[in-house]
């Protein structure tokens, strides 16, 4: 069986100057799709790019449940108003300000009679940028990923949580994935906390509230996919992720919308880029392979969309960094779907490209520990080519299980929960 990729929802750049550095900003939306046709799919990923008084805000937000795109969208324009109406506070207090951001519009979201967001939410990612450093604040399991040269320890001074684990190498058996080799090696830092219901922490203030921790059951009883939040003695919300925007049924269960904040101070001559993606693009790759490919690519790809973007055959000369990522993410989900039967989940991203004030955007200085330079060969451009991938085919097994997906289904998840 074969079928066809969409094409994205949304792709775009921009270019914005600060006086420490100019940054290409690329983003990408693509929709998931159900290899099988039907039912379709709707997109619930939204990204936001606002450029505001020599400081910058970029947003990503994955919804969840019945009216998950609506609540995306609610919290683009909100976040993106709130900035503009706020931009002298950020530059005081940027780490209050993205606080007060995602808990006022957890309420006003909340409060809106047209959205049902009973048992429908987004993660949110909001990463400030202003000519004294980067502050990432995050609600959910969205996740960014700042990568720099490796010239001297790069210094975070404000750390809410804990340290997230280095990911894991696994022998490679998945003929989907491939190894993508830089041109140089860079060093990378989590900027955010993937916020889990399992951690200590979070398991803490969700038991107190009145909540349970547990796995989701298949059809034949056994525990499967990620722990995940209920309500003691209920089969809802059944949410994979501790904090969230909208879920109104998860107040009780301990679910908040306050973000984890975390600021690292600008150092123009090492800092790179910043990746902020959906777990459409985490969940197949880890964060050493995404940096490792945007870093092989960026300098290729289109930094502006003065010259159309090809939707139909992206390459590395005719479109933008987050496109080709968020394409090389979907190529990798076609293993999961030989494997698990399930739906391609939406793609989305952001690509922060910081660089140095000057006419070369993207190489920064050289460092002592970072690989040499290669030189961008035509060959090197055209190498990434995702044409006539939708035609390879699938073992498509029908399959429903809770194994994915932020939210499991209320309903046949009746009997999921130990008598608790």
């Amino acid at each position: 069986m074969s079928f066809h990729f969409t094409t994205p929802h949304e792709t775009n750049a921009h270019i914005a100057n600060l006086a420490a550095c100019s940054m290409v900003l690329s983003t990408c939306v693509l929709p998931g799709q159900n290899p099988r046709g039907t039912p379709e799919k709707v997109c619930q990923d939204a990204v936001l790019v606002e450029v505001c008084e020599s400081s910058v805000l970029v947003g990503l937000f994955d919804g969840h449940g019945v009216e998950g795109e609506k609540v995306a969208a609610f919290c683009v324009e909100f976040s993106r108003q709130y900035y503009r109406d706020h931009v002298f506070e950020f530059k005081h207090d940027p780490s209050m300000n993205l606080t007060l951001l995602c808990e006022l519009c957890d309420r006003k979201l909340k409060d809106n009679a047209q959205l049902n967001c009973e048992r429908s939410g987004t993660t949110a990612v909001l990463a400030y940028f202003n000519d004294h450093g980067l502050c990432v604040g995050s609600v959910g399991d969205s996740r960014a990923v700042l990568a720099f040269l490796p010239q001297k320890t790069h210094e975070e001074f404000t750390l809410s949580g804990e340290q997230p684990e280095k990911p894991k190498r696994k022998k490679e058996t998945n003929p989907y994935r491939r190894e993508i080799l830089p041109s140089r090696v860079l060093d990378f830092t989590q900027a955010t906390i993937d916020q889990k219901p399992e951690s200590k922490e979070e398991l803490t203030r969700i038991v107190k509230a009145g909540g349970c921790v547990e796995k989701a059951k298949d059809g034949r009883g056994v525990r499967v996919g990620p722990y995940r939040v209920w309500k003691r003695g209920a089969n809802y919300p059944g949410l994979a992720m501790s904090r969230s925007i909208g879920d109104r049924a998860g107040e009780q269960c301990g679910i908040i919308a306050t973000p984890i904040v975390k600021a690292f101070r600008s150092h123009p001559q090492s800092d790179q880029f910043l990746v902020v993606a959906s777990d459409g693009v985490w969940d197949v790759l880890d964060n050493r392979d995404c940096v490792n490919f945007v870093e092989r690519y960026r300098r290729g790809a289109q930094r502006t969309c003065q010259t159309a973007v090809s939707k139909a055959n992206p390459r590395v000369s005719n479109t933008t960094i987050a496109h080709l990522l968020c394409e090389e993410a979907r190529l990798r989900w076609l293993g999961i779907v030989e494997d698990e039967g399930v739906m391609i989940d939406d793609i989305s991203c952001v690509v922060v490209e910081m660089n140095s004030s000057g006419p070369e955007l993207g190489r920064g200085p050289e460092s002592p520990r970072a690989s040499p330079v290669l030189p961008d060969t035509e060959e090197e451009k055209e190498e990434f080519n995702v044409e006539d991938l939708s035609a390879q085919p699938t073992n498509l097994m029908a399959r429903n299980d809770a194994k994915r997906g932020s939210m499991a289904e209320p309903e046949p998840l009746q009997d999921m929960l130990d008598g608790s």
